[in-house]
């Protein structure tokens, strides 16, 4: 039996190590074993250390830091201690992988690491911070959301609304905001140079036709070209207006009995009773259906 089978192993290891001048702390500090584990090895008290590959890799790392051939140190350890540094097969055929932390992981890696931790977390606060919100405008936008070729339709005027009429003895005038409230004008007739007041006509067969609304009693009017209000406004007894038209036209009054309509001079049927709401609808060529029978 070889020598180094019968000699006090752990004597073996501290005889090296006093040779070379270093302390058990210096060893436990570079090889990061714990001092009471380096003490049980050159004890030889086998029984506190760990078994099978972890003991042979603390014999190798001693032995590095006392400067002694760490492979025959292992071999003499496992003649010395074949229970103890017994290793199973499966153990023997595996490389001993040295296990990371989070913490020992390069900066680059660790950060990555952390990034990919974190990502389901922010996706899942943005998520919450703006996915009600984005909900919230989408239903917004749909109860407001109207076909473009849609007419709101206006409620009557209050009595507080301005009175948007022409008295009898003058020319129409223009609605506020400088919108007239006629097509683009007919040339003046000759009456009107010579300072009469201006009747406007347009024969039928151009498309165009004036009305002319005089109020008996107090009502509100709505007038409609094309689906564009020309005229609205609150009319008093008295009050007359007068507009060239043309295309499709609608009229609604509120006081139905209290308005007489006439349709390019000629006088329109009654509309109504009075106190009711009335609207009708006409084109140039439709004027004779609301006249007036001889």
């Amino acid at each position: 039996m070889p020598e180094d089978v019968t000699r006090d192993f752990g004597a073996y290891l501290k005889d090296a190590r006093e040779r070379s001048g270093i302390t058990l702390r210096e060893i436990a500090t570079n090889t990061k074993i714990s001092m009471p584990l380096l003490e049980a090895l050159e004890r030889n008290d086998v029984s506190r250390l760990p078994g099978g590959i972890f003991l042979r890799s603390f014999v190798r790392a001693y032995a590095k830091e006392v400067g002694l051939d760490a492979e025959d140190t292992v071999r003499r350890f496992v003649l010395r201690f074949p229970d103890a540094a017994a290793v199973d097969e499966l153990t023997a055929r595996e490389p001993v992988q040295e296990r990371t932390t989070l913490g020992d992981e390069p900066g680059a890696s660790r950060t990555w690491r952390i990034a990919a931790w974190g990502l389901p977390f922010v996706l899942l606060i943005v998520y919450v911070a703006f996915g009600g919100r984005l909900t919230w405008l989408r239903d917004q936008f749909r109860s407001t959301a109207r076909p473009a070729d849609a007419q709101v339709e206006q409620a009557p005027p209050s009595s507080e609304a301005p009175v948007l009429t022409t008295p009898a003895d003058a020319p129409p005038a223009a609605p506020p905001g400088g919108v007239q409230a006629t097509l683009p004008p007919v040339p003046a007739s000759p009456a009107s140079a010579a300072g009469q007041p201006e009747t406007v006509t347009a024969p039928a067969t151009e498309g165009r036709f004036t009305m002319t609304l005089a109020s008996r009693a107090r009502c509100w009017v709505t007038v409609r070209s094309n689906g564009k209000i020309v005229f609205s406004g609150t009319m008093q007894p008295g009050d007359r207006q007068s507009l060239v038209l043309g295309g499709s036209v609608s009229l609604t009054v509120g006081n139905a009995g209290g308005i007489a309509v006439d349709l390019d001079g000629k006088p329109a049927r009654a509309l109504g009773g009075d106190g009711e709401v009335k609207t009708i609808r006409l084109t140039a060529q439709t004027l004779k259906d609301f006249l007036e029978t001889p």
